[in-house]
């Protein structure tokens, strides 16, 4: 593994630098604004967070890249039978994208960890939500299996993968 970036399960990020350092990564990176630090947290009501998330970091815990994720049912897919896994967000910061661990981009690090997880629960199926504008991400969705499943009024596109399998 790269000795400078390091892969946490979010439920092992949880210090109060650590914490600190997530709410400064997603205020500086994400589009919509930030989250504060009770997200970051499972008391949020998002069933098994700590564990389906994880968190790219350097050695001194500067957040690098995040993968937050979780249980659900038909919160966002009404149709849905089973439990699935929802992912809330995927961002790496901008200077270490294309960056790898182990020959692995960290986006398919953090993909791998997350399913894994996910498998403990028996989560199959994955959905999520991207901007109907951001064509790259859309592109990496499709090259992971997921397909398009609808459009939102909000000019965001649900996409899904495994629920037809």
């Amino acid at each position: 593994m790269n000795s400078n970036i390091n892969v946490y399960s979010l439920g092992d990020f949880q210090s109060d630098r650590q914490i600190a350092s997530l709410v400064k990564f997603s205020n500086e990176h994400w589009q919509y604004g930030g989250w504060e630090a009770a997200a970051f947290r499972e008391t949020d009501g998002f069933a098994y967070k700590l564990k389906l998330s994880c968190v790219l970091a350097d050695v001194k815990d500067k957040v690098l890249g995040v993968f937050i994720a979780s249980q659900q049912k038909e919160r966002y897919l009404e149709s849905a039978m089973d439990d699935y896994l929802y992912i809330h967000k995927i961002l790496i910061d901008p200077l270490y994208r294309g960056h790898k661990i182990d020959g692995r981009s960290l986006f398919g690090t953090m993909w791998d960890f997350s399913l894994d997880q996910s498998e403990d629960y028996r989560l199959d199926s994955q959905l999520l939500t991207v901007d109907d504008d951001n064509i790259k991400a859309i592109e990496i969705y499709e090259n992971y299996g997921f397909c398009h499943m609808g459009d939102r009024s909000d000019g965001k596109i649900l996409m899904g993968r495994g629920f037809f399998s």
